[in-house]
């Protein structure tokens, strides 16, 4: 038995992958979240390269590339839903990148990306975030 994991039933939802402290996580602690991906990605069996894009208003995007080499193939970009990021592709990183490029990330305001003070206005705000 492994008491780090939760366990999966209808009752909570989780898949037996997910570590126990990760349901501790606090949006406010950039220490736990980066362990809490470290730990989802140390078992990926893919060479991957993690590194932050800068894009408009100083934002910056934290993104995941693997098989970033390979330039002939039309590459897969991932992106997660809303609450997300992208160390839950974890047990999808390995596959898909075998014969493609992948690249993978965090999207405005999420996960390790930047955290912008969008507007409250929703057309502006929706600007924002594209």
């Amino acid at each position: 038995e492994n008491n780090n994991l939760v366990v999966a039933d209808a009752r909570n939802g989780w898949f037996g992958w997910m570590p126990q402290w990760l349901t501790q996580w606090s949006p406010v602690s950039q220490a736990k979240l980066i362990e809490a991906e470290d730990a989802l990605l140390k078992n990926v069996n893919a060479s991957m390269k993690k590194k932050y894009v800068s894009i408009s208003n100083g934002n910056k995007l934290w993104t995941l590339s693997a098989n970033s080499d390979t330039t002939d193939k039309v590459p897969i970009v991932m992106l997660h839903g809303f609450g997300s990021g992208i160390g839950l592709w974890a047990l999808n990183i390995a596959a898909l990148s075998k014969v493609r490029p992948l690249h993978c990330f965090d999207l405005l305001g999420f996960g390790q990306s930047s955290r912008p003070k969008f507007s409250t206005t929703p057309e502006v705000a929706e600007k924002e975030f594209i």
